[in-house]
């Protein structure tokens, strides 16, 4: 057990790594890169499992990608309230029965598993992301489909994106949106506030064969768009210990400027988790009180002066 949650911490870690300089990762005018996979038959998805060590690696780069950092920088600094304390919402268990109809490959699989199995994908999902493009298009006003184009798509090592989030400002000052290319399997099986999914192309053996592909777009609206790609990442890998890292890199208290953007990255990271209805075996809401607490000490002692 030890060693497999040491495999898991493994594997997600690089993921956040990545992450953190990816905060554009999926992020564009509806013009970027997915990636190109579905689920593999029940036997394959369960000895996918047994991958996670070659994982690690792939996963650290991708939290530390230049544009999950950049999504973890990019945040300006309004002006903010800093509660002491950041509540944990109360959350309620997801049925994954919608799910598992979409994915005839996890019929019988159990809940726990199944979300225990979405870190041993995260490098390949990531990499589906990384190798995906929007086609451009002339519809403009809430599309409700778009084509992409897959490069390399007979490879074995990544796995298709199945949706296009149009991601907007849950905030009247704000009317941008923001299109992130995302797999389904995380957001159903760890959001109970994520906006339904409709059945796609991409996540069929038949769907997996073909250099393009039709996606649909769903659409929501958080506090905190600009945050967004790091809240993805930590639902792909669940790596705890890359989050916090993510969170309060190593010269996070170099200026007040600095302090001040971290408590706007957490906080925005914090009520999107809330507003998306986030289950979480306490690991992120414990990350997110932590890494709070430290830089609300570092505001308080400097301000106190």
């Amino acid at each position: 057990m030890l060693a497999r949650s040491q495999n898991r911490a493994a594997v997600a870690g690089s993921v956040f790594d990545n992450c953190c300089s990816q905060a554009q990762l999926v992020r564009v005018n509806f013009q970027f890169s997915c990636s190109r996979r579905v689920l593999q038959p029940t036997n394959r998805v369960r000895s996918s499992c047994s991958q996670q060590m070659r994982l690690s690696k792939t996963s650290r780069d991708t939290f530390a990608s230049p544009k999950v950092k950049r999504a973890a920088k990019s945040c300006m600094t309004p002006r903010l309230n800093i509660p002491r304390t950041l509540a944990r919402p109360t959350s309620s268990d997801i049925e994954l029965e919608a799910l598992k109809k979409d994915f005839a490959e996890l019929s019988g699989v159990p809940d726990g598993f199944v979300r225990e199995m979405v870190p041993s994908m995260a490098q390949s999902m990531v990499a589906g992301i990384e190798r995906t493009r929007i086609i451009p298009t002339n519809n403009t006003v809430n599309p409700t489909e778009l084509r992409v184009v897959f490069y390399d798509s007979e490879s074995e090592s990544v796995m298709a994106p199945t949706h296009i989030l149009d991601l907007s400002s849950s905030s009247k000052a704000s009317s941008s949106r923001q299109a992130f290319l995302i797999h389904q399997l995380p957001f159903a099986a760890n959001c109970s506030k994520f906006p339904s999914m409709p059945a796609s192309s991409a996540a069929t053996p038949a769907g997996n064969k073909t250099s393009t592909a039709t996606l649909p777009v769903v659409r929501a609206s958080v506090p905190s768009p600009e945050t967004f790609s790091l809240f993805q990442m930590y639902l792909y890998t669940k790596d705890a210990s890359a989050l916090r890292a993510a969170l309060l890199p190593i010269d996070w208290s170099s200026s007040m400027e600095k302090v001040v953007n971290r408590a706007v990255v957490i906080k925005g990271l914090w009520s999107n988790a809330c507003v998306l209805g986030t289950l979480d075996n306490e690991e992120m809401w414990d990350v997110i009180d932590e890494c709070w607490s430290v830089v609300c000490g570092v505001i308080e002692k400097t301000t106190s002066r």
